[in-house]
């Protein structure tokens, strides 16, 4: 696990390439006031620190007194004049422990780590015990005396009400590792992502089932063009459109396309071009009436 830290992780800096398994960690402590790394191989392990004195000038904390607030990070250091960046990678990896081993691997074999059996790697397995008839206090009582953890997870539930309990993870019967961690399993409530797909389609079922009714006087062709809608986006349920400013009838019906479903607009375009053809579009009165077209 720890290898992975120098091969591509915090410790990546400190890694020596010649060819040998290497693992480590780095550290670093609040306001950088000291930073490590521990590296080891299959035949030695070291440990590389830079850390500031509090007692002396600039780090010593001492009544309203000037200190260094941020450690060692951009500290020069007065024997050699490097500058410290604060990183345990950087600065005690890279600088300190990295050329010391360089030259103790020069003595040693390359070689490499051992796989480890799988009882370290999993620990030993154990049963989740049963947990029936209990209430949730009484099942934790019962999971923490046989020494497992018992923490609380949330989860997106569609069943469940949000805050409700919703099983035991792993369950009862499962194997799991010893002194491992059960999870009570809580509802969060329904995804929101999934609540919010819903309200949109909802919201176009809505759009496309809601019932207009559109009146065009054939003798004056429009004027005034009324949209009647039981859209709820629609606070009076009617919307006018003034045609009376020298607006032809192509241009009347291709801006109604902003309030109109495509087949209505077309078949309104259709019907004042004279291109409809005598689709029987068209009530008693002579007007234009195509609410049913929506239905």
């Amino acid at each position: 696990m720890l290898k992975s830290v120098v091969d591509k992780g915090t410790g990546k800096r400190a890694k020596i390439y010649d060819g040998r398994d290497i693992a480590g960690k780095t550290g670093t402590i609040n306001s950088n006031e000291a930073v490590w790394f521990s590296g080891y191989t299959p035949e030695i392990a070291g440990v590389a620190m830079i850390s500031v004195d509090n007692t002396k000038r600039p780090f010593v904390k001492r009544g309203n007194s000037y200190f260094r607030r941020s450690g060692v990070k951009g500290y020069r250091v007065p024997s050699t004049g490097v500058y410290l960046e604060g990183s345990g990678s950087g600065d005690a990896g890279m600088k300190i422990w990295k050329p010391v081993m360089q030259k103790y691997f020069q003595q040693i074999p390359k070689t490499g780590f051992n796989q480890p059996p799988r009882k370290i790697q999993v620990g030993r397995q154990v049963r989740v015990p049963s947990l029936n008839g209990l209430s949730i206090a009484a099942a934790t009582r019962k999971l923490e005396r046989r020494g497992f953890t018992v923490e609380k997870q949330y989860t997106y539930s569609d069943k469940v009400p949000k805050f409700g309990f919703i099983e035991w993870s792993p369950g009862p019967g499962s194997w799991v590792s010893e002194f491992g961690t059960i999870y009570a399993v809580y509802s969060n409530g329904r995804d929101p992502a999934e609540v919010a797909k819903e309200k949109a389609k909802k919201k176009a079922q809505q759009r496309s089932s809601s019932s207009r009714l559109l009146v065009v006087p054939r003798s004056r062709r429009a004027h005034l063009v009324s949209v009647r809608t039981q859209s709820p986006q629609s606070s009076s349920g009617q919307l006018a459109l003034d045609l009376s400013r020298n607006d032809t009838p192509v241009s009347f019906a291709l801006g109604l396309r902003r309030h109109l479903s495509h087949d209505l607009a077309h078949a309104l375009h259709a019907e004042l071009t004279g291109t409809g053809g005598g689709d029987g579009i068209g009530d008693d009165r002579g007007d234009l009436c195509l609410g049913q077209l929506l239905r």
